[in-house]
C-alpha cells in the first residue's frame, strides 16, 4: 500500500477580457478516467483520448495544424522499452510507464481583431528504472526519461469572417544526449465571400536530433472543397517523406505516403415526407507510398445515414478495396511489404429516440478478404435507460470475432519474419450509472471488462521477399488470453463557487497469459483470483478569488 500526499496549485487568471493564463504546480492526474485498453496486434500504438481536465480546457486554438497531442505530456519514457531488451540478464524492479509532470502552463484568447494566440509550456520530471545484477546483487537506477520541456505555440489570425492562416510549432528539448524534436506548419484556409467554396492545407517541417545527428522531414496537405448546398465535395492530397516525424509532442501512424481522396455527398436540410434528416456520400481514395514511390492500395465506400420523423436513426457504410493491398507495415522491419488480397466490409447501424427514458443502439459489422478464408464481424449494443431526473443507468457490450487472420509474430534472429494465422475473439462488457442528489452533488460508476483471445493455428509461415507468405517449421507458442478490468466509483461534491471535493474508488486488474481455450466463465473466475490495484483517492479542490482577497486586505488595512 502506498499513500501519497499532495499538495499542488491550479492558476486561471483572466489576463484581459480576451485572454486568459492556465497554469498547475505539483499537478495530480490519478483521478482522471481509465483508459479503454485494448489487446493490441497491430503495428500501431493505441491512441487514448485526453481526460485531464486542465489539457482539455481551452485546448482548441492549440489543435491548429494537428501537431499537437497532449497526451505525450506524461507519457511513457522514451527509454522504458529498450529497458527489457538491453537488461535481459538482470531483474527489473522497476520500469515506470509514464511520467510525472512537474508543472504546466498555459495562454489562449483571441483579440477582437481576430489574432488567436494559444502558448503551452509543461515540464516533466527525470524518470528512472531500477535493475538488479542477479549475479552481485547490485542495483542501480537507469535513466529513461530525462528533465524535459516541452511547448506548443500557436499564433493565428482570422480575416475575411470564414478565412485564418495559422503558424504552429511544437518543441521539445529534453536533458543531456536524450532525443530532441521541433515540428513547425504554416496552416491556411481560405473561403470565398459566401462561404461555399474553400481551400485549406499545410505544410509541416519536423526537426529530430538524436545522438548528435539532426534529421529534418517534410508533410503537407491539401484541399478542395465545396461547402454549402445539397451537394458537396472535396478532393484532397497528403504527403510525408520517410523522415517526417511529429510523434514527440504530436500523433502520426505513418509517414511515407503519398495519397489522394475524394468525396461526394448530398443532404438535405429540410425535413421530408419520410425523413428530418438524410445524407449518402461516395468517397474514393487512392493510396501510395512516397519511396519506393508504388501504390499501397485503393479504397471506396458509400455512406448513408437518415433520421425518420420520429427520430429513429439508420446508418449503412460499404466498402471496398479495388485490388492488392501492399502493406509495410505490418512486417515491422523498414523495407519489407506484405501483399494480400482487397477486403470488403459492411457496417449497419441503428439508434432509437433517445429523448425517451428507454433508448438503445446497435451496430453490426463484416469483413471479407476477397479469395482466402479471412472473414471478422462485430455486434455492438448500447441500452440506456433514464429512471428519472437524477438517476439513469447505461449498459455497452461488444462482440468482435476474426477467423484465419494472417498477421506478424516474431522477426527471428536471422532477419526471418513469421506470420501465424490467428483467430481473436474480443469482448467488451461496460456498465455506467449516475446518481444527481443536488446541482451541486453527484455519486457516479463506470465499469469496462475487455476479454480478448488470440489461438494460432500449428502452421505458420514466413515472410518473403516477394511479399508472399510460404510455410515455415516455426513452432512456438504465441496463444494470447488478455484481460482489462477497471471500475470507478467517483463522488462530487461543489460545496460552494469554484470549490469541490472528489473521492473516487478504482478497482483494477490486468492479465495476460496464453490460456486461450478458456470459456468466458472460467476467465472471470480465474481473473477475480489474480493480484487487484486498489487506488483510493481524496482530492480537495478549493477556489480563492483574487479580486476578492485583494478586497480583504485593503479592508484590514483601512480597519
Amino acid at each position: 500500500t502506498d499513500t501519497n500526499l499532495n499538495f499542488g496549485i491550479d492558476l486561471k487568471y483572466g489576463i484581459t477580457d480576451n485572454f486568459t493564463l492556465f497554469a498547475t504546480l505539483v499537478p495530480d492526474f490519478s483521478q482522471a478516467g481509465f483508459d479503454n485498453v485494448v489487446l493490441n496486434l497491430g503495428p500501431f500504438e493505441q491512441v487514448f483520448s485526453e481526460q485531464r481536465q486542465f489539457f482539455i480546457e481551452g485546448a482548441d486554438l492549440l489543435d491548429k495544424g494537428n501537431l499537437f497531442f497532449s497526451r505525450r505530456i506524461g507519457n511513457s519514457p522514451v527509454g522504458s522499452s529498450d529497458i527489457d531488451d538491453i537488461y535481459d540478464e538482470e531483474e527489473i524492479v522497476d520500469n515506470p510507464d509514464e511520467v510525472k509532470v512537474l508543472n504546466a502552463l498555459k495562454v489562449t484568447g483571441r483579440s477582437q481583431k481576430g489574432l488567436g494566440v494559444g502558448v503551452l509550456n509543461a515540464i516533466t520530471e527525470n524518470t528512472y528504472a531500477t535493475i538488479i545484477d542477479t549475479i552481485s546483487g547490485e542495483t542501480s537506477k537507469i535513466k529513461t526519461e530525462p528533465l524535459t520541456n516541452y511547448n506548443v505555440l500557436v499564433i493565428d489570425q482570422e480575416f475575411n469572417k470564414n478565412s485564418f492562416v495559422s503558424l504552429v510549432n511544437t518543441n521539445v528539448l529534453r536533458e543531456g544526449d536524450f532525443r530532441d524534436a521541433n515540428v513547425s506548419s504554416l496552416v491556411f484556409s481560405l473561403a470565398n465571400k459566401g462561404n461555399a467554396y474553400r481551400l485549406s492545407g499545410d505544410g509541416s517541417m519536423s526537426n529530430i536530433t538524436e545522438t548528435g545527428i539532426n534529421t529534418s522531414g517534410f508533410a503537407s496537405r491539401l484541399e478542395f472543397e465545396k461547402t454549402t448546398g445539397q451537394v458537396r465535395y472535396s478532393l484532397r492530397h497528403r504527403f510525408a517523406d520517410d523522415k517526417y516525424d511529429k510523434n514527440d509532442l504530436g500523433f502520426q501512424r505513418t509517414n511515407n505516403y503519398n495519397d489522394f481522396r475524394g468525396n461526394l455527398s448530398y443532404r438535405i436540410f429540410e425535413p421530408t415526407k419520410h425523413f428530418n434528416f438524410f445524407r449518402v456520400s461516395f468517397f474514393a481514395g487512392h493510396f501510395r507510398r512516397f519511396d519506393p514511390s508504388v501504390t499501397t492500395s485503393n479504397y471506396t465506400e458509400i455512406d448513408i445515414f437518415a433520421t425518420n420523423l420520429k427520430q429513429l436513426s439508420f446508418g449503412l457504410e460499404l466498402g471496398t478495396n479495388i485490388g492488392q493491398v501492399v502493406d509495410y507495415f505490418e512486417p515491422r522491419t523498414e523495407g519489407r511489404f506484405w501483399k494480400r488480397n482487397g477486403q470488403y466490409r459492411s457496417e449497419g447501424y441503428f439508434s432509437s429516440d433517445f429523448r425517451k427514458r428507454l433508448a438503445f443502439e446497435i451496430s453490426i459489422r463484416n469483413r471479407i478478404r476477397y479469395g482466402t478464408d479471412e472473414y471478422s464481424y462485430e455486434l455492438g449494443v448500447g441500452p440506456r435507460f433514464r429512471v428519472n431526473d437524477k438517476l439513469e443507468f447505461g449498459y455497452g457490450f461488444t462482440l468482435d470475432q476474426s477467423f484465419n487472420q494472417p498477421g506478424y509474430v516474431d522477426t527471428l534472429d536471422d532477419e526471418t519474419i513469421i506470420y501465424g494465422v490467428r483467430q481473436n475473439n474480443q469482448i467488451e462488457n461496460s456498465f455506467s450509472s449516475k446518481y444527481n442528489f443536488n446541482d451541486k452533488a453527484s455519486i457516479s460508476l463506470s465499469f469496462r471488462h475487455y476479454w480478448s483471445t488470440v489461438a494460432y493455428q500449428e502452421q505458420y509461415y514466413e515472410l518473403e521477399e516477394d511479399g508472399y507468405l510460404s510455410p515455415h517449421p516455426y513452432n512456438e507458442d504465441n496463444d494470447l488470453n488478455f484481460n482489462s478490468w477497471n471500475l470507478d466509483l467517483r463522488y462530487v461534491w461543489q460545496f460552494t463557487r469554484g470549490s469541490e471535493l472528489v473521492a473516487l474508488y478504482r478497482n483494477s486488474i490486468q492479465s495476460d497469459d496464453n490460456r486461450a481455450d478458456l470459456s468466458f466463465g472460467e476467465n472471470l473466475s480465474d481473473l477475480l483470483k489474480q493480484p487487484n490495484g486498489h487506488l483510493l483517492s481524496i482530492k480537495l479542490v478549493y477556489f480563492l478569488d483574487y479580486n476578492n482577497i485583494k478586497r480583504w486586505v485593503k479592508k484590514d488595512k483601512s480597519s
